[in-house]
């Protein structure tokens, strides 16, 4: 296989497979990305023998638009302030994993009116985690991430996922609010399987596993 764009030959073991098909392309694409330290400006795209070039024209434009800020990806991290140490924990293995988590105390600069910073904050995000614990009360600004997180479910359909997650241990849990019943709720036993459940939910994926640069 060769590039057009003068680097020359793209060996096998850079991409990783003998065959580029629908279900590695992904993969490899995130490779080549990777391997020639492309910028979020660049594209790889790939034309089939015939020299069509299928769906590669909208994998473009979704990538230029993620480079430009202009599609949301930012994950809302929604919870009572008590609960902010398991938050964060949350949030640190989030951005370890590649995904960008939207939390009140890095977000927003002091000063900022909070209403609307919470506004702009669903509005860059694709999902909001609710964390239910038996502080979680829905009231105030609570409720108000409720109702931002339905409008966005409604404005992005798919593109968005609304993920409750119920905490606690033994009869000692939090109470989803009443306006979330629509959507399934997870009640994980551990931090662990809270994890995976948001990242199945999630309407992003992480990358492939590659060597780190």
């Amino acid at each position: 296989m060769k590039s057009s764009s003068g680097v020359g030959e793209i060996s096998q073991s850079i991409i990783g497979a003998p065959t580029i098909d629908a279900q590695n392309k992904s993969a490899i694409r995130t490779r080549i990305e990777r391997h020639f330290a492309l910028k979020s400006s660049d594209a790889v795209v790939f034309v089939n023998p015939q020299g069509q070039l299928e769906n590669e024209l909208d994998i473009m434009i979704q990538k230029h638009e993620h480079a430009m800020g202009i599609t949301p990806m930012k994950i809302f991290l929604s919870h009572k302030g008590t609960d902010k140490p398991l938050v964060r924990e949350f949030k640190q293995t989030l951005e370890l994993l590649g995904f960008d988590p939207w939390l009140d105390e890095d977000a927003m600069q002091a000063g900022a009116e909070l209403e609307r910073s919470l506004i702009k904050g669903f509005r860059d995000s694709c999902a909001a985690i609710f964390f239910v614990t038996p502080n979680y009360v829905d009231e105030n600004f609570l409720a108000s991430e409720v109702d931002y997180a339905i409008q966005e479910k409604r404005t992005k359909g798919d593109k968005f996922s609304i993920i409750t997650l119920v905490l606690g241990e033994g009869d000692s849990k939090g109470t989803v609010p009443e306006l979330l019943h629509r959507y399934v709720w997870k009640e994980p036993k551990s931090d662990l399987e809270a994890l995976r459940e948001v990242i199945k939910a999630l309407p992003v994926q992480t990358g492939d596993v590659y060597w780190k640069q």
